[in-house]
């Protein structure tokens, strides 16, 4: 008699691994999550032969093992031949729970044996999942995982707040039908019932329900099938109105801080750009030394352009040879004068600022 667990085991003997349920197994992978697929049939294992082998079949593999999906259906003996054969096709829908629950059909001979890659990704009691989901990619019947097994949800109480939580467990950003005909019913475990979510949840078992496996009443005709959407909801109310509101109060701030910090620095390069001011007759006082630009203010202003800087008059005379002092010279000389003139004059300079 052969005792087959009902547990998934792992075998390790020299560098062959073995990871087996009660009647499929993955031998001679490089770990747990691949190898080449067996099947205990007849007493024995065998492996699966891999004509029509695809994704669908690889995928009811590793969800009988409690693996995730598979990422990759390998064929050709990838994972070796195996000491045994059997010669049957499997036709696996999409997220059979079981490998023996496929439809199959019987060949005549078989060369190579196949195997699977899964996604190291264990589900746990609360992962959901859309079954029979056709050519739809964000559409299907909700079946829930528990204890290793999937189940549907009976339709109870069920209403848009539990489908948009469930359309986010399942990764999607918003719900387009609560329930929809589009897909089939199921078979199998009715796992929960009385969902009452409020919206905000991260998860079905996070919402109020009924228990797992506490469904009297509920029939198969009942079971939730929903379409999800990849579009964000529209409306500003709830977790993602306040994200919003906040995210455009803390623009406007920024906004502000911006221009505030840019007025600044152009007053301040505008007052450095400035043209200091004199009074009408261009005299420094001792005061007016320790005032920005070194001048007096005055009534009468003269502001200079830019462009257009003072231009200083050459002193008529050489600077290393004044003439002597003559105080008939009138002011100022058109030419050196003959008597004496110099710096040491008592004599008002001229209406500009001069920059020594």
């Amino acid at each position: 008699m052969v005792l087959v667990p009902e547990l998934t085991l792992l075998l390790l003997s020299g560098l062959i691994q073995v990871v087996y349920s009660q009647n499929v197994r993955l031998v001679d992978g490089r770990n747990s999550f691949e190898g080449r697929v067996e099947v205990f049939s007849g007493g024995r294992w065998q492996a699966v032969c891999d004509d029509g082998w695809d994704l669908n079949d690889a995928n009811t593999v590793c969800a009988e093992l409690n693996y995730g999906y598979a990422i990759s259906a390998v064929t050709g003996s990838g994972f070796g031949d195996g000491n045994d054969r059997e010669t049957i096709r499997y036709n696996c829908g999409s997220f059979d729970d079981e490998l023996s629950d496929c439809p199959t059909t019987t060949l005549s001979s078989c060369s190579n044996s196949v195997g699977v890659i899964c996604s190291n990704i264990v589900f746990k009691d609360g992962s959901l999942r859309l079954a029979d989901s056709g050519s739809s990619i964000t559409g299907g019947r909700l079946e829930i995982h528990k204890d290793g097994s999937w189940g549907t949800i009976c339709d109870l109480g069920w209403d848009s707040n539990d489908a948009l939580v469930a359309c986010k467990q399942l990764g999607f950003a918003n719900v387009e039908a609560e329930q929809s005909g589009s897909f089939p019913t199921g078979s199998g475990s009715i796992l929960l019932s009385s969902v009452e979510c409020n919206g905000d949840e991260t998860s079905i078992i996070s919402c109020p329900n009924s228990g797992f496996g506490n469904t009297p009443g509920c029939s198969h005709s009942q079971d939730v099938r929903i379409i999800c959407s990849t579009t964000p909801p529209s409306d500003s109310s709830g977790v993602g109105g306040i994200v919003g509101g906040v995210v455009s109060s803390i623009s406007a701030i920024l906004v502000v801080v911006v221009v505030a910090v840019v007025v600044t620095i152009c007053i301040k390069k505008k007052k450095k750009n400035t043209v200091p001011t004199c009074n009408t007759n261009g005299r420094r006082s001792p005061e007016a030394r320790h005032q920005p630009g070194g001048y007096e203010e005055s009534t009468q202003q003269q502001n200079l352009p830019d462009s257009q800087p003072p231009q200083i008059q050459p002193l008529p005379y050489p600077a290393n040879n004044p003439p002597p002092f003559n105080p008939d010279a009138s002011y100022p000389p058109s030419a050196p004068p003959s008597g004496a003139w110099g710096p040491n004059f008592d004599e008002e300079p001229p209406p500009y600022p001069i920059h020594l």
